[in-house]
């Protein structure tokens, strides 16, 4: 009896946990967390100022679009703007002048993709509101590509506040598993 009793809740336990574990009929299937849509990307300006460096940001728009948002908060009343191609994009930040030029960039593919979110932040805060330390390129960057990162798998970066560009760019982005840089001179 007590060898029979034994079987009965191994056996009952075993069906409540495979019903707990078990998927309801007429759920969705998940996204394989393999699948990757979307992708950001940040660039480096390291001279300036005095070395501390400047950042750019970048996200692609899907996967299948092949079109990209891109620009930066330049200083406290210039920030710009573009849209195109990765080509086109790789370009116009090796061509531009903010900070003394971008040297490099690094980029991360994430499980999601809201452009329309990024595109309300880049508009809400770009070349406006800004503080050196708390506020800046750098931190305006974050705020940008994790507002584009709806699966929030960005968001375990830190913010940027009180980080000198430079670092976050080499330390806090190796740190948090970016793809290594790539030089564009």
């Amino acid at each position: 009896m007590r060898k029979t009793m034994k079987y009965a809740v191994a056996a009952l336990a075993a069906a409540s946990a495979t019903a707990l574990t078990a998927p309801a009929a007429s759920a969705q299937p998940a996204k394989p967390r393999s699948y990757l849509d979307g992708r950001v990307c940040l660039f480096d300006a390291p001279k300036a100022p005095v070395h501390l460096g400047h950042i750019g940001w970048a996200y692609r728009w899907s996967q299948d679009h092949g079109q990209w948002d891109y620009g930066a908060t330049v200083d406290p009343h210039h920030g710009w703007r573009k849209h195109g191609s990765f080509q086109q994009m790789v370009k116009d930040f090796r061509n531009r002048n903010d900070a003394e030029g971008y040297f490099s960039y690094r980029c991360k593919d994430t499980l999601a993709a809201d452009q329309r979110d990024a595109n309300g932040v880049v508009n809400r805060i770009n070349g406006k509101d800004y503080n050196l330390m708390v506020n800046n390129c750098l931190t305006k960057s974050i705020q940008i590509i994790k507002a584009y990162d709806e699966s929030g798998g960005l968001n375990g970066l830190p913010d940027g506040h009180w980080t000198a560009p430079n670092f976050y760019y080499t330390e806090t982005l190796d740190r948090a598993g970016w793809e290594r840089l790539v030089h564009l001179h």
